[in-house]
């Protein structure tokens, strides 16, 4: 699957829980070793209980590699839907790690974010973004 937001003008709004930690987008130079988009960026989101740390960026259609890291102390996942993703998922992360999960492809538009594990999502684990 692919997941694609570059680098241009995007808001992150955040429902649920808030939480400060930020949404990382760099790029693929500065991501280090295991970056699965040449020329592209990784998108890395926080997770714990239970909420989805996102803070205001920009970005823009492209191409992502979403990294999960888990900082709880409970498994969780990431699902994404919007416009030209239907339901991307992540697979299970362990507490206290980090998966670096395959491309999903973005573009303009707003998509959903939220752990789909349990009953996680109805307990605040879920946010939205806007690519623009």
């Amino acid at each position: 699957m692919v997941f694609a937001a570059a680098a241009a003008s995007a808001v992150l709004l955040s429902t649920g829980c808030a939480d400060t930690t930020p949404l990382a987008v760099q790029s693929a130079a500065a991501a280090g070793p295991g970056s699965a988009v040449p020329g592209g960026s990784t998108l890395t989101v926080f997770e714990k209980e239970y909420h989805i740390g996102l803070s205001a960026v920009t970005i823009a259609p492209g191409t992502y590699t979403v990294e999960v890291v888990n900082q709880g102390k409970m498994s969780h996942n990431l699902n994404i839907k919007g416009p030209g993703v239907d339901n991307w998922r992540s697979p299970t992360v362990a507490p206290g790690t980090t998966n670096r999960v395959a491309m999903v492809a973005l573009r303009r538009g707003t998509y959903e974010l939220w752990c789909s594990i349990d009953h996680h999502r109805l307990l605040g684990m879920e946010t939205r973004i806007q690519v623009n």
